[in-house]
C-alpha cells in the first residue's frame, strides 16, 4: 500500500521498497501493489525468524529516503552501501552483490562512450532519486532523462529517446528475461565503479537498538539455515552484515 506509514508503535516495522521492473510487481485481494522480486523473498524469509508486525510498501527512492532519514522502524532494501552511506544508516545484511554499468544498445555498440567522460554527452535514462540518479548527477551529468518506474527501457532506447541505460548485472538478466528480451540486445559499455557493490537491508538510525539486534539475529539465522542460498541460488560470501 502506497501512502504515508503509520506512527511507529512497538514491534511494528514499516518496510519500504523501489520495484523497477513492474514484472516484479503482484496485486493483493484489495488490489493494492506487492513486490515479489527476489529481494522481498529474501525479506520474508529474514522476518520470518522475528515475531515482529510488519507492512511492506512500494514508494519511490527519493520518499523512501527521507523515511530513513527521519522516522524509527523504518526498514528498507535493496541499498547500495557506499563509504557516504555508511554512518547513516543501520546495515542489516547483504541481499546480493553487484556489477552496475551503463548499458546501451548492441547494434549501436561502436558509437556509444566507453568513458564516463565520454557518457556526458549521451542522453542516460535514470529513475529520480534512486542510486543511479544520485551518482549521474555527482559524476556532473547533464543529460539525465528522468523515466517512471517500469518505462519500457528497451522501447526507449530503440527509439533513441535514450542512448545508455544504468543498470546491475542481476537486475538487468532479470529484466530481459521477464521481458522475453535476448541477453545480447544490451551490452555492457561503461563501469560504473561507485556502485559495484552491495546492496542491502538497510534501517533508519532512529530505530531502537534492540530491533536492530533483533533483525540482525534473524538475518543471521536465516543465512546459517540456508535460506540465503535457497533464495539467492549462490552461497552467502559472509554471514556478517
Amino acid at each position: 500500500m502506497i501512502g504515508e506509514p503509520l506512527l511507529a508503535q512497538e514491534n511494528v516495522l514499516r518496510v519500504y521498497t523501489q520495484v523497477r521492473n513492474a514484472a516484479n510487481i503482484d496485486y493483493d485481494e484489495n488490489g493494492d501493489p506487492v513486490p515479489v522480486d527476489i529481494g522481498s523473498q529474501l525479506l520474508h524469509a529474514m522476518l520470518a525468524e522475528t515475531e515482529l508486525e510488519y507492512s511492506i510498501e512500494i514508494a519511490p527512492w527519493a520518499r523512501i529516503i527521507q523515511y530513513l532519514d527521519s522516522r524509527p522502524n523504518i526498514l528498507a532494501y535493496t541499498l547500495v552501501r557506499t563509504e557516504e552511506r555508511e554512518e547513516q544508516f543501520h546495515w542489516i545484511g547483504l541481499v546480493n552483490n553487484i556489477e552496475s554499468y551503463l548499458y546501451g544498445l548492441s547494434e549501436r555498440a561502436a558509437e556509444l562512450p566507453r568513458t564516463i567522460e565520454a557518457a556526458r554527452a549521451y542522453q542516460v535514462g535514470s529513475i529520480r532519486g534512486d542510486a543511479y540518479d544520485n551518482l549521474l548527477t555527482s559524476l556532473e551529468f547533464s543529460n539525465i532523462v528522468h523515466i517512471n518506474n517500469g518505462a519500457p527501457w528497451l522501447t526507449l532506447l530503440e527509439r533513441g529517446r535514450l542512448d545508455l541505460v544504468p543498470f546491475g548485472e542481476q537486475a538487468l538478466s532479470e529484466y530481459l528475461e521477464q521481458q522475453q528480451i535476448h541477453e545480447e540486445r544490451l551490452v555492457p559499455l561503461v563501469r560504473l565503479e561507485a556502485l559495484s557493490t552491495g546492496l542491502y537491508f538497510a534501517a533508519s538510525k532512529q530505530t531502537d537498538p534492540e530491533l536492530i539486534a533483533q533483525l540482525r539475529d534473524a538475518y543471521r539465522a536465516m543465512v546459517l539455515r540456508g535460506d540465503y542460498e535457497e533464495v539467492m541460488g549462490v552461497p552467502h560470501p559472509d554471514i556478517l552484515p
